[in-house]
């Protein structure tokens, strides 16, 4: 196993990937930091970057860790239908390359657009401030514990999960909850209300997928509710601060 690790093609198609992702992210953290003067915790640009750059690295890690192998447990169309170390390493280049036009993309908008901090015209009401907090915080919370540990999740789950599935679904929780967390950050309801709809549409999309498969749901299971009470929290948010001038938002 150690041999196939170091191999030329498992160094240069998967490895050198996972540290062209790690570097763009680093790099895409200093800069702001250099800018702003302190770390873009919740940063909108930060997060998007984060997450591309786990889904980029973490697949490609725990590859190159078994040996360059797929888990039966880790996506089984993977393990019966192996592909290429070439192809592999084709997608995670394409995944470097959008971190990278994005990292280009945003720091030069950013730039161009100014650094300074707009006071808030319209801010949150502090109870709903809280809310995105309180909701944000739980969301990120159990997604981030999922991805590094997806078994805690998968025997209690209402559905049934592989770590890699599970690992999907949290990153893209880590997604719903740091934008609550921004929103509170940014404390102002013409600024997030551009993202709302993300926060409306998650309640009744997840329904109507359960409904379609709802022979494989299990509805006793007290996770499912927990889950849906946090996402209709989210979803009150969104519609509250959905409220107002979309045309003054967009702007």
């Amino acid at each position: 196993m150690i041999a196939a690790m170091l191999q030329a093609d498992a160094l240069g198609g998967v490895v050198a990937p996972v540290l062209a992702a790690g570097s763009l992210f680093t790099f895409f953290i200093v800069v702001l930091r250099h800018r702003d003067g302190r770390l873009p915790v919740f940063e909108i640009g930060s997060v998007c970057a984060g997450i591309t750059a786990l889904y980029a690295m973490v697949p490609l890690v725990g590859f190159w860790l078994g040996g360059l192998k797929w888990s039966p447990l880790s996506d089984g169309l993977l393990y019966s239908n192996p592909p290429t170390i070439g192809q592999i390493a084709g997608v995670a280049w394409r995944y470097v390359l959008y971190l990278a036009s994005f990292v280009a993309a945003y720091l030069w908008h950013q730039r161009k657009s100014g650094s300074q901090i707009v006071p808030s015209s319209d801010p949150i009401p502090s109870w709903l401030n809280r809310l995105l907090v309180i909701c944000g915080s739980l969301l990120t919370l159990i997604a981030v514990l999922t991805f590094f540990f997806p078994g805690f999740l998968i025997p209690i789950f209402p559905w049934q999960l592989t770590p890699l599935t599970a690992r999907s679904l949290s990153g893209w929780l880590i997604a719903v909850g740091t934008l609550m967390l921004w929103m509170s950050r940014e404390n102002d309801r013409t600024r997030v209300r551009l993202a709302t709809p993300m926060l409306i549409l998650i309640l009744p999309t997840l329904l109507m997928q359960m409904s379609r498969f709802a022979e494989q749901v299990n509805w006793g299971s007290p996770v499912l509710w927990v889950g849906l009470l946090l996402f209709a929290i989210a979803g009150f948010c969104g519609l509250y601060l959905a409220n107002g001038s979309w045309r003054e938002a967009a702007n």
